[in-house]
């Protein structure tokens, strides 16, 4: 059996599909897919509701209950600011497209003034 490691959609820290801390927004419950490294990276919540069930809670709900049971992430809700979202609000910004920013990049490493990604203020 194996170990299948993933990378928190709002930290970015790599944690293992085995850890009792990870969250996933569940799609099956209106969610988005995300996988999160805990509770707190997560903020999950349930519209309309103070508190997110506890697995043992959602294994005693009626089955009626457990099917209209809905919960939302910082993702789904527009509160996280991923790498993704912020290249497309960057490129819609400066007027470019993903594939001109890359052409100009591409040339940049050709020429050895490419910026690198661990430069400060990139995180």
């Amino acid at each position: 059996m194996g170990v299948s490691f993933y990378v928190c959609t709002r930290c970015e820290r790599t944690y293992p599909d085995c850890s009792s801390t990870r969250e996933d927004c569940d799609e099956d419950r209106g969610g988005c897919g995300a996988g999160y490294c805990s509770k707190k990276c997560a903020e999950l919540q349930r519209p309309g509701h103070d508190e997110v069930p506890t697995w043992g809670d959602i294994e005693e709900m009626p089955r009626e209950e457990f099917e209209a049971l809905e919960l939302t992430c910082v993702n789904c809700r527009g509160e996280n600011a991923s790498d993704e979202n912020l290249l497309a609000f960057m490129l819609k910004r400066h007027g470019v497209t993903r594939k001109q920013v890359a052409a100009e990049y591409m040339a940049s490493r050709q020429s050895g003034t490419d910026v690198q990604s661990d430069a400060e203020g990139v995180k």
